[in-house]
């Protein structure tokens, strides 16, 4: 399976069983083993959001890619992420400093649904986040 939940590897780092997490998130030890195993089919949201409380990280902490037969795959250096005409309107727009979303719209000229899909494709490519209402560059 090419999405595969690092479970066991976080345990490992934070010197925590499965015990001690399924006490922390109220997620049962069988669930959590089969997470862990990775005989898992999928993870409810609220499984998600538990695990991430519990173990102090972000959802894309807990997941690894990695694309069947050719191994994980290496970033993109920051100037060769594929940008469309929107998402590189925003990331100039913020590049003078963090601004909100709705100021962005302005400046762009976009929809805020526009602006609002722009900003989270920059932000999985690592390129911007979003922080107390503003977008900021990386």
């Amino acid at each position: 399976m090419p999405i595969r939940l690092r479970l066991a590897e976080l345990l490992e780092e934070r010197h925590l069983s499965v015990e001690e997490l399924s006490r922390r998130t109220g997620v049962s030890r069988v669930n959590l083993s089969r997470l862990r195993s990775g005989r898992a089919a999928g993870i409810r949201f609220a499984t998600l959001d538990a695990l991430c409380d519990a173990l102090e990280v972000l959802p894309g902490d807990l997941f690894e890619h990695a694309p069947s037969g050719r191994g994980p795959r290496a970033p993109l250096p920051r100037d060769q992420v594929p940008r469309d005409a929107h998402q590189q309107a925003v990331l100039d727009a913020v590049q003078g400093g963090p601004l909100p979303l709705d100021d962005i719209a302005v400046v762009t000229g976009l929809r805020a649904g526009e602006v609002a899909a722009a900003v989270t494709m920059l932000e999985v490519a690592g390129l911007v986040r979003r922080a107390v209402g503003a977008v900021h560059a990386v």
